[in-house]
């Protein structure tokens, strides 16, 4: 029997070597990819809550992603409704958005996780010469429903694609692929399932007192806004001032409205039954300073001050006027 050399011999078990080496990475890859299917959150819709976030080209209204299936973790997108007033437009125009709805939010080219889903019209009204409210036949105020998810963070700044929502903003620019509305107003916004702190002011009250700081009282004027904004800035009172994404030491406590009132032709004062004006009343701490510069957050009031932005979670009050301030003991 002839023999085998030794070169020979390395030689083939090395052969074998390498096959074996090259069935068991075979086999951990197996494993390996089976093991992560079951782990990672791959998504097959696009339009579930936990594959729709900020800039996503979600393919479903927001809100038709099901929620943790365990129930334990809690979902990190929250769910909100809002509503925006387009004031004084074509009539016509109403039929023709219809045509269009539901209709994805965009901006700069990129589809995000909102719709609007309905709109409704509200007459506009005029003044006749003989003092009474008639109806303008050629122009309608649009209501816009858009429903959409935000982040849930530790504080709720409702980004939805570039812009954020709060009540009474009234620059929001309605954006979708088919639309484009600039100026309305925020009139309404819900949030599903979110907690909104209603207890931050009497757990702070104490430590702001504690570092020195001064509370004072002042009231801001909005003027000419639309009526149904009273009833709804109302359920998210009290809230909290915010600044550049941070909470302040203020607070929103209390809001009351006043008549806006028109000048007929014939000299007489008639209420205006589409618009009244808000005074919202702020509770906030102020350094102590020789020099009174009684700086709330990133804005300095003073009676008098007119584009004071009024900002809280949940509010955007622009273009205010300061009216009154007591600056307490």
């Amino acid at each position: 029997m002839e023999k085998k050399t030794l070169k020979e011999k390395l030689k083939k078990i090395n052969i074998i070597d390498l096959i074996a080496v090259v069935l068991i990475v075979l086999v951990a890859l197996v494993v390996l990819w089976k093991v992560a299917d079951k782990i990672l959150p791959f998504d097959k819709d696009p339009g579930t809550a936990s594959s729709s976030t900020v800039g996503a080209t979600s393919q479903t209204p927001a809100g038709s992603g099901a929620a943790s299936s365990s129930g334990e973790k809690e979902d990190p997108m929250v769910y909100v409704t809002f509503t925006v007033r387009a004031e004084n437009k074509p009539a016509a125009m109403y039929e023709k958005v219809q045509e269009h709805i539901p209709s994805q939010l965009m901006m700069s080219g990129v589809l995000y996780d909102g719709w609007v889903v309905g709109v409704e019209k509200e007459p506009v009204l005029v003044l006749a010469s003989d003092g009474t409210w008639v109806e303008d036949p050629k122009h309608v105020n649009l209501l816009f429903t858009v429903e959409a998810t935000v982040p849930r963070t530790a504080i709720m700044t409702t980004l939805v694609g570039t812009q954020e929502v709060r009540i009474g903003d009234p620059g929001y620019d309605l954006n979708t692929e088919y639309l484009e509305f600039r100026d309305t107003t925020v009139v309404d916004v819900k949030w599903e399932d979110w907690d909104f702190g209603a207890d931050r002011k009497e757990t702070n009250k104490e430590k702001l007192e504690k570092k020195g700081l001064q509370p004072i009282t002042y009231v801001v004027r909005a003027e000419n806004r639309p009526a149904a904004l009273y009833e709804n800035v109302k359920e998210y009172i009290p809230s909290q001032l915010m600044a550049s994404g941070a909470l302040q030491y203020g607070w929103v406590v209390g809001v009351e409205k006043e008549p806006v009132m028109v000048l007929t032709a014939g000299g007489e004062w008639v209420e205006d039954p589409a618009h009244v004006t808000l005074l919202f009343t702020v509770e906030a701490y102020v350094p102590r300073t020789d020099v009174k510069t009684t700086l709330v957050g990133t804005q300095e009031v003073r009676i008098g001050r007119p584009q004071y932005t009024l900002k809280t979670e949940y509010l955007e009050i622009r273009n205010t006027t300061v009216v009154d301030i007591d600056w307490g003991r």
